[in-house]
């Protein structure tokens, strides 16, 4: 009978620490480093697809508002870059006995390093590309944005925008779109007038309100085309504005602030001056304003 030759694998123990630590900086490379690559290029693939799919959802599906997908997109992508860490750890505490691959190595393993690097560089440039974050200077945004709120801000905008969008401009404010290039606007006993259109005011509940707003008082809906948003309001022979009527010239936007306490609350600016489209709420001193959309969530 033939002699049999019995091969078998080399296996050794792995350290906890380097598992976790090059996990954490490189996610997946602490499950390369454990014997198990396919595992750790699942990781990556994960991370890198949670990065990735807002932009993706927003370009293809032009979703209404992108604060909610954005804010679990990245809690998902955070959550994976430390699952990552956590599970390479445990599995090197735990198993003593783990299996040596070929691509075991240094080299491998700085190879792997580079690899990741570089798609995590890509995805941060993608989504740099369609989102950023601002911060509001201003009051101009109440009663659904404070000074000092923190806006989710999408810069994607290949066909312009629209009636209703809250935009934020480059000098750090926040103005409501009221009208477009060709646009024939009128400001009459404390309503708008587009294109001899009316802009319908309308009552919010008190508890509504208080869901992004801690002073209720003078806050009435707008409608704009279909965008339905918050605006404080004061029926007032002072609110006036002294550029009306107007006919939008090319090139410019006609924008308002939502808060209609004083005269002037509008102005026309070039579409250069706004830096992109507010989609939502990240961060606000008052907790119940944060993953709120540019309009409040009105319907």
């Amino acid at each position: 009978m033939a002699d049999k030759i019995i091969q078998t694998q080399k296996r050794e123990a792995r350290s906890p620490g380097a598992a976790f630590a090059l996990s954490l900086f490189f996610t997946g490379l602490g499950q390369m480093y454990n014997g198990d690559l396919a595992k750790g290029a699942v990781f990556l693939l994960l991370r890198t697809a949670a990065l990735l799919a807002a932009p993706a959802a927003m370009v293809t599906r032009d979703l209404p508002s992108g604060i909610v997908p954005v804010i679990c997109l990245g809690a998902a992508a955070l959550a994976i870059t430390i699952a990552s860490p956590v599970e390479a750890l445990v599995r090197a505490k735990t198993d003593q006995d783990l299996p040596v691959r070929r691509y075991n190595s240094v080299i491998a393993h700085g190879g792997y390093a580079v690899f990741t690097t570089i798609v995590t560089a890509v995805s941060v440039l993608v989504l740099a590309a369609f989102f950023n974050t601002g911060r509001v200077t201003d009051s101009r945004g109440e009663p659904l944005l404070e000074r000092g709120d923190i806006v989710l801000i999408y810069r994607y905008a290949p066909d312009g925008y629209r009636r209703g969008d809250l935009v934020f401009l480059r000098d750090g404010s926040v103005g409501r779109v009221m009208a477009l290039p060709g646009d024939m606007v009128r400001y009459d006993k404390n309503i708008f007038y587009v294109n001899g259109r009316i802009l319908p005011l309308g009552y919010l509940a008190d508890d509504f309100i208080g869901s992004f707003s801690k002073d209720r008082s003078d806050v009435l809906s707008e409608m704009n085309d279909t965008r339905k948003y918050p605006v404080r309001f004061r029926q007032s022979p002072e609110v006036t504005l002294r550029i009306m009527p107007l006919l939008v010239a090319r090139g410019n936007l006609l924008v308002a602030a939502d808060s209609r306490l004083k005269r002037d609350f509008a102005r026309t600016v070039m579409a250069d001056e706004v830096y992109g489209r507010v989609e939502g709420v990240l961060f606000s001193s008052y907790f119940r304003r944060i993953g709120k959309d540019a309009c409040g969530n009105l319907k």
